[in-house]
């Protein structure tokens, strides 16, 4: 009985099959390439017409941003949680952290650097950017790192730390292991927040 009333919520809760739908596209964009994946093989996959599909989705670029807006939200979330808790910044603490995110999600990542270009590679930089601008305001306001535009500098560390990572997780044979990347990455994002050595 709790089966059938499982098959049926599902059938009438747009939320779910909306999900249903994303989390097929994200598998077979991982599993295939999002090039080589067909709205057909994705409402194949999630047990739904095509046309529902693009009743949800318009296109299969949406669903692709669909798959970075999630990861993005994960991405924000680690850093800020990272980031909270103690007056200082402990930028090994949140560094640490979102390595460890990346390392768990290097197949999404992977995808996200090929797909850069269809994604628009904003999506993922400005929610990132936007948080990280407001954690350095509220740092730099207290007085715990110099002086600085946090606009600016949320835009340059996200570069700074986006090649660490893309280097660290994507490349095929990265030159130094992850723990010399997440080393040198806080001695650079320390160095420029003037945050003193420890």
């Amino acid at each position: 009985m709790a089966d059938n009333n499982r098959r049926t919520a599902w059938r009438r809760d747009p939320a779910l099959k909306r999900a249903r739908i994303r989390e097929a596209a994200r598998a077979l964009f991982l599993k295939r390439g999002y090039a080589a994946t067909t709205t057909a093989q994705i409402a194949r996959a999630a047990k739904v017409s095509e046309g529902l599909l693009f009743h949800h989705f318009a296109s299969k670029e949406l669903l692709l941003r669909e798959v970075a807006s999630a990861h993005a939200d994960g991405f924000v979330a680690t850093m800020t949680d990272a980031a909270t808790g103690g007056d200082a910044p402990d930028v090994s603490r949140i560094l640490r952290a979102i390595f460890a995110y990346v390392r768990t999600r290097r197949p999404v990542v992977a995808l996200m650097a090929r797909e850069g270009a269809t994604l628009g590679a904003e999506l993922h930089r400005g929610r990132v950017v936007a948080a990280l601008a407001a954690q350095l305001a509220r740092w730099r306001d207290a007085g715990h790192i110099r002086d600085l535009d946090p606009q600016i500098a949320a835009e340059i560390l996200y570069g700074a730390v986006g090649v660490a990572l893309e280097r660290c997780f994507v490349d095929a044979r990265p030159r130094h292991g992850e723990r010399a990347w997440l080393r040198q990455t806080v001695r650079i994002v320390e160095g420029a927040l003037g945050i003193p050595v420890r």
